[in-house]
């Protein structure tokens, strides 16, 4: 009784253990009934979801439901809605069987697409291309003649008559045909044979290609067809390709499964094939598989007496024994595997004279009488599910099983989103491995037979599927789900390679809702497979607010809550005289800053075409397409940019076109070409050519501001060239005069000028000014002070200590002077300052001079000009110069030397911190007498601990180079640092008056390059950057990016995604990541760059 109500259940798609079956029993007794209960819960929360998996909670409430929507932002945090997404199904949703007496999911709408897929020869396609080269013969063509220019010159010089001399015109030596077998085993190959026949014919190696289907299986083969995987059957007899004179090579494309392969049939037919014609097998299985099939082979030395000759005249010999102890039986054919080396080595043999190589030739098929071949196509008795699964499992490999599973997750399929799956789960899986799972009878056709065979759909029985399900966990088959869609999502735009169905509420097909989806696609991969996305019901709330709205004197008011600020930018339409200072007043005047950049922008249209010169400007400083709002909804521009990838590439006009013009009426002197304002819309060959070629191009567009910015979109997405090079058409009303030249003036309103201004203007923003913060002025540090108050010491009497002499008071000598200084000496300012026309062109602190004189650190140069080494020395904090005096395999022995007294102290400094330093030189050491300046650290067991790679060390050295350090006047709020190859430096003033990268870097970066030369030693080449610090964690992260004009930002809680131009990704990310790490801990941030047009929330989820 209790396996019949397991088995039940398991016929009703419900697979439990035993164990599973009791616990769910023991549950149903202690589980409270009613609304309130777990299980109607989950029941009104399943009943929720809408065919494409988002809840219809989430998808808003109709227009008629509650009236006109608002942009009222809404109560609690803010989140941003997902895009909507689809879940892509390899099957229809079969007819259901008549004697299935449980319930069956219903059927929804759904449209049927062509994804792309993966190419079966990946990147071995170049290579082997390289490999055919032998094959380009050359032949005397009887039907074509050339002129012999030696003969004719020769005959015209002894007859003195003007005549030629003709041959005959060199053609290519051979054609090709190529034999496909297309059994239903051979349906994984499928795309493999394709892409095998564009490639030889691409060669240039033969005058004709010709491809036909080749029948292994019916008991009247092999026998030819005209059209491989094709409906008609095979009638032509295998002779049709047989050339008696020598000039056809022959390839067989075959996986060795047919019943001809086994008995000996295919066997005599390549015999006789190959004594009038060159012939090779292709074998698609990998060589592991071979043993399986009726396609064996062995090594044998192969040598050719003429090029391009029939297998029949070559000499084969046993690689190692003489020919008399192991003579070759019958003959050669070559059994090759599609690989870059082993075409080549074969090619090689074929288009040489002479030439010997080591080939694996086909073995002998095993001989069988009449009485031993079957009557019939075997077939295996009907099994348990357990039993056909455990019969695979015994003879497959761990990848097949495990890959038999995840195809039984998202079952039915056809075989190229088979090829899918197996590609998400990794380069460890291969096409061998789906074979040994299309070849172990697991797998039954369903759906229907009618359609072409790449569409054909294959299932497991449920009962087998019941089975494979345990053997992944549900996390992995995430994993995979996750990957196909990845995969899917960067192959759009690429050949259509199988069918697939997605839910749409205008479909004519319908899936099965109870399926697993193979994947899920995003908006803009349903736009690139073609498919119109279905209206959505009017929200009842707004989309999500901008941070910044941008009108002009004539837009409409901002809508509420659309925006958390708004600016003005007084472009009025009227005569453009000069659109370049037009422009730059007019983003003066509006007040954008670089830091708006990466601001979440919408652009208030006004009504008519007139919208388009301000929203240049606005684009062209922020290097990006913002939103819009025209006409009285939102628009996505940066959406917009996608349709391009459906039209493909279109070939250049015969003529160079100067001059265009996209929609109006016909213009004078340049062809006029119409241009579809809908996004939807298709648009011809002739108006793509006259669009994306033309050098100059005047568009036309509607009166709506909403059409206007569409057109506008969807033509600077035809003329982008690269990732940077715009190319904006210029606004006309089709009036204009016929242009002079390229010259755009009296055209109408550039509005590629109004771009490329706008863009400059943003950055002399960036280079000009810096938006520094002022924070207040904190506490100075007891070391700070000390260093200020050493500063601020008798110059005389630090002087003398030092060595130097002085007959004024006033002139001294120079005490870095090593006899190169000639009459230059050194001279004490007013205030406690010296300079030295050689060494200190410009003023510098006593701390500054002591440094670079006694090679100290700022904190013991101080303690040297006070004479005095404070209450303990070294003190925690402080930055000292050590010298190595031995080495254990832990750490290095150092001591610190007193600056007053002389006194020496033990310190030591751990091993991995120098290794950290130089992770790019992992065999440096540290040697006896070397000098590190390092920070001490709190004392531990082991007594004073040293420390080179702690971020407190680069202030410790900079307040000896920026003295305003010293005094309060600028701060550092943050350091990032990686040691040894770059530090951050967040810094800010305490008074408007007073600029960071001025105190940190000073006149020639002197400040900054001589902190970096007292921090490395000469030993790393770390850099410093000095970054404006900003309470406002958005700006903070846009200028700790040095190298990146980001176009988007979007932060929640400690993740950020960062936009910035395709070009700056690279520099955006760093070497090794090391930009965005730093910029990060900066920020308190983890921060992830993508390129511009990326939806930042799908890549923050």
């Amino acid at each position: 009784m209790f396996e019949r109500v397991l088995k039940a259940l398991a016929d009703c798609g419900v697979g439990l253990s035993s164990e599973e079956f009791l616990d769910a029993l023991w549950l149903a007794t202690r589980l409270p009934p009613g609304p309130a209960g777990p299980l109607a819960r989950m029941e009104r929360t399943s009943g929720a979801l809408s065919d494409d998996g988002l809840q219809a909670g989430d998808q808003g409430d109709s227009a008629d439901a509650g009236g006109p929507a608002t942009y009222a932002r809404p109560a609690g945090p803010f989140r941003r809605p997902r895009r909507g997404r689809g879940a892509l199904r390899g099957g229809a949703a079969p007819a259901p069987e008549p004697d299935r007496t449980f319930a069956v999911p219903p059927a929804a709408p759904a449209v049927s697409v062509r994804p792309p897929g993966e190419k079966a020869l990946g990147a071995a396609e170049l290579a082997l291309g390289r490999a055919l080269r032998p094959l380009r013969l050359h032949r005397p063509d009887p039907h074509r003649a050339e002129l012999d220019i030696p003969r004719t010159v020769a005959a015209m010089a002894e007859t003195g008559l003007p005549d030629i001399v003709l041959r005959p015109a060199e053609g290519h030596g051979l054609d090709l045909a190529i034999l496909v077998d297309d059994g239903v085993s051979m349906l994984p190959w499928q795309r493999l044979a394709t892409e095998v026949r564009l490639l030889m014919e691409r060669s240039g190696a033969f005058r004709f290609v010709h491809t036909f289907s080749l029948d292994t299986r019916s008991p009247e083969g092999p026998l030819l067809g005209y059209r491989p995987f094709g409906t008609a059957p095979a009638t032509l007899p295998p002779s049709a390709v047989a050339d008696p004179s020598g000039r056809t090579l022959l390839i067989v494309v075959s996986d060795g499964v047919g019943r001809a392969w086994r008995d000996g049939r295919m066997h005599d037919l390549l015999d006789r094939l190959a004594r009038v014609s060159p012939i090779a097998v292709l074998h698609t299985l990998p060589r592991r598989m071979w043993a399986g099939t009726g396609i064996r082979a062995e090594h044998w030395r192969v040598t050719t007496r003429r090029a391009a000759a029939a297998n029949a005249t070559w000499r084969v010999t046993d690689p190692v024994l003489p020919p008399d102890l192991r003579p070759f039986d019958g003959t050669p054919v070559p059994v090759l595997v599609p690989t870059p080396d082993a075409v080549a080595a074969w090619t090689r043999l074929v288009g040489s004279a002479g030439t010997s190589a080591l080939l694996p030739l086909l073995a002998p098929a095993p001989r069988r009488t009449p009485s031993d071949a079957p009557s019939a196509a075997p077939t295996r008795p009907h099994q348990e599910p357990y039993a056909e699964v455990l019969r695979f499992r015994s003879f497959a490999s761990t990848e097949a099983y495990r890959l038999a599973a995840h195809l039984a997750a998202v079952a039915p399929l056809p075989v190229p989103a088979m090829q899918l799956v197996r590609q998400a789960l990794g380069a460890s899986v291969d096409s061998g491995h789906l074979a040994e799972v299309f070849l172990s009878g697991l797998l039954r056709r369903v759906g229907d037979i009618e359609r072409p065979p790449q569409q054909w759909q294959f299932d497991f029985a449920e009962g087998t599927r019941r089975i494979l399900l345990g053997v992944i966990p549900p996390p992995e088959l995430v994993r995979t789900t996750r990957a196909i869609s990845s995969r899917l999502a960067e192959l759009s735009g690429t050949a259509p390679s199988f069918l697939a169905w997605l839910p749409h509420p205008d479909g004519q097909d319908h899936i099965d809702t109870g399926q697993r989806a193979l994947s899920w696609v995003d908006e803009r991969v349903m736009r690139r497979l073609g498919v119109p996305l279905p209206d959505a019901p009017t929200p009842a709330v707004a989309p999500p607010p901008y941070d910044l709205a941008i009108r002009t004197p004539h837009s409409p008011p901002t809508p509420p809550g659309m925006a958390a600020k708004e600016m003005l930018i007084p472009w009025a339409a009227g005569e453009e005289a000069d659109l370049k200072l037009k422009t730059a007043q007019a983003l003066r005047a509006a007040g954008l800053t670089p830091s708006d950049v990466a601001a979440k922008i919408v652009f208030i249209a006004p009504p008519g075409p007139q919208a388009l010169p301000a929203y240049t400007a606005v684009a062209g400083f922020t290097h990006r397409w913002v939103d819009a709002y025209a006409d009285g909804s939102p628009l996505d521009m940066a959406g917009l940019q996608l349709f391009t990838e459906r039209i493909g590439e279109v070939a250049r006009p015969s003529t160079f076109l100067v001059w265009a013009q996209a929609g109006g009426p016909p213009a004078d002197g340049m062809p006029t070409v119409p241009f579809a304002v809908d996004p939807d819309g298709q648009l011809d060959e002739t108006s793509v050519r006259a669009v994306r070629y033309a050098a100059r191009l005047r568009m036309v567009p509607p009166d709506s501001a909403s059409a206007a910015l569409t057109m506008l979109a969807r033509i600077a997405a035809l003329r982008t060239r690269g990732d940077t090079a715009w190319r904006l058409p210029v606004l006309s009303t089709g009036t204009e005069p016929p242009p002079a030249g390229k010259s755009t003036e009296g055209q109408g309103v550039d509005l590629e000028l109004i771009r490329q201004t706008a863009d400059r203007y943003r950055k002399e923003a960036v280079k000009g000014g810096e938006t520094t913060e002022v924070v207040p002025v904190p506490p100075v540090s007891p070391l700070n002070r000390r260093i200020a108050e050493a500063n601020a010491a008798d110059p005389a009497a630090v002087l003398r200590r030092l060595g130097v002499t002085s007959e004024d008071g006033v002139r001294w000598t120079c005490p870095l002077d090593r006899g190169d200084h000639g009459d230059a000496v050194l001279t004490v300012a007013s205030r406690p300052q010296v300079s030295c026309k050689h060494c200190y062109p410009r003023a510098v602190g006593l701390v500054r001079l002591v440094v670079d004189t006694l090679s100290l650190t700022p904190d013991e140069a101080a303690a040297f000009i006070l004479n005095d080494s404070g209450d303990r020395f070294p003190a925690p904090g402080m930055a000292v110069t050590a010298r190595v005096t031995g080495r254990t395999p832990e750490a290095y022995r150092c001591t610190v030397h007193d600056p007053v007294t002389g006194q020496a102290h033990e310190a030591i400094l751990p091993a991995h911190a120098f290794r950290e330093l130089h992770r790019d030189r992992p065999l440096s050491r540290l040697r006896k007498g070397d000098r590190v300046v390092a920070l001490v650290l709190e004392p531990s067991a082991d007594g004073l601990v040293l420390s080179l790679t702690a971020a407190d060390l680069v202030e410790r050295v900079l307040v000896g180079f920026v003295p305003e350090l010293t005094t309060g006047e600028v701060v550092i709020t943050g350091i990032a640092r990686v040691a040894g190859a770059l530090t951050k430096i967040a810094a800010a003033p305490t008074r408007p008056a007073n600029t960071v990268r001025g105190a940190f870097v000073g006149r020639d970066a002197e400040r900054i390059r001589g902190a970096q030369r007292l921090l490395s030693g000469g030993t790393t080449n770390e850099k410093f950057e000095v970054i404006a610090y900003s309470s406002d964690q958005r700006v903070l992260l846009v200028n700790a990016l040095v190298y990146a004009e980001p176009t988007g930002i979007l932060i929640d809680r400690q993740r950020a995604v960062v936009a910035v131009p395709h070009h700056q990704v690279r520099s955006a990310i760093g070497r090794g990541g090391l930009n965005a790490q730093l910029a990060g801990q900066l920020t308190g941030l983890y921060v992830k760059i993508v390129p511009a047009g990326t939806d930042l929330r799908l890549e923050l989820d």
